[in-house]
Order: C-alpha cells, then sequence, then structure tokens
C-alpha cells in the first residue's frame, strides 16, 4: 500500500483502525469518538456532561479533550442494545388516556 493510500485512510476513520501494540494507551478525540459512534459532537459533549457513566477525558490542554480508546470501548459495553429508546418508551406508556 503507497503512503499516500495510507495517509488517506488514516484521515478518513482514524477512530476506526487497529493500533498495533498499545491499544490500551491509543487516545481519541472528541471528533473521532463521534465518527465512532456516528454522531455529533454536540452529542458527546452532552453525554459527557449528564451522563455520570461517561468516561472521563484526558485534557491535553485547556480546550483539547482525548479519551482512551479502551475506556471508550468499556463504556460501549455497558449501552443498552436494540430494541426501544428508554426515553421513547417511558413517553409512550404516558400516552393519551382513552376517555370513555
Amino acid at each position: 500500500m503507497s503512503t499516500k493510500v495510507k495517509r488517506e485512510l488514516l484521515k478518513s476513520k482514524p477512530a476506526s483502525l487497529p493500533v498495533r501494540g498499545f491499544s490500551h494507551l491509543a487516545l481519541i478525540s472528541k471528533r473521532e469518538f463521534a465518527a465512532l459512534l456516528n454522531v455529533n459532537t454536540w452529542s458527546v459533549d452532552r453525554w459527557r456532561k449528564t451522563d455520570p457513566d461517561f468516561p472521563s477525558p484526558i485534557w491535553i490542554s485547556k480546550s483539547t479533550p482525548r479519551w482512551r480508546r479502551v475506556d471508550v470501548e468499556t463504556w460501549l459495553a455497558t449501552r443498552q442494545r436494540g430494541g426501544v429508546s428508554p426515553e421513547w418508551q417511558q413517553s409512550r406508556s404516558k400516552g393519551p388516556t382513552d376517555a370513555a
């Protein structure tokens, strides 16, 4: 594989590429975190502020958070899979009452 192709792959999906050797030390940016889950970076910020189980970032500078990839994968493993969103299910159970 040419160097140019490798560079393009790294630009396109860095969060999904395997890291050789020290994967437990791999850090991902907020943008990479969001891309990994196919969500907006605002969602990552919202989860960070509201979810007590959300992985803590490592602050590279005052405005540059990074997450350990292993922490992100552990957090994802604890999330509910499939089914109906808990919020949506709750709002459906409060639905309109039948007036008869």
